[in-house]
This record gives structure tokens, C-alpha cells and sequence, in this order.
């Protein structure tokens, strides 16, 4: 899930840094800040759905 996620978010970056012809450093400050965005959404998309699960159960 998280893997399939930054390959998505990746391709379209590598697609821009090639039409824009984008410098190495602003490309990689570009993709390291992904890698963090992506990271946290996933963390947070994670804690997210064990609320739900957990909030179901107390439901039951």
C-alpha cells in the first residue's frame, strides 16, 4: 500500500523534472519533500483507519 502510494506520487515528478529540465538540487529537495508528505499522509491515513476500526468495536 505505502510502496504503490510513492511510486504514484514519484512518477509525476520525475515526468516534470524532465519537461521543466529541473536542476539536481531543487529536484532532490522536490523528492525528499515528498518522501516526507507521503510519509506522514500514510502514517496519519494509518492512525486514521485504526481509530475507525477501534471506534467500531466500541460500537459492538
Amino acid at each position: 500500500m505505502g510502496l504503490s502510494v510513492l511510486i504514484i506520487l514519484f512518477i509525476p515528478l520525475y515526468a516534470l523534472a524532465i519537461v521543466v529540465d529541473m536542476s539536481e538540487i531543487i529536484f532532490t529537495i522536490t523528492l525528499v519533500t515528498s518522501i516526507i508528505i507521503a510519509t506522514l499522509f500514510y502514517v496519519g491515513w494509518k492512525k486514521y483507519k485504526e481509530d475507525q476500526s477501534t471506534s467500531k468495536e466500541i460500537d459492538d
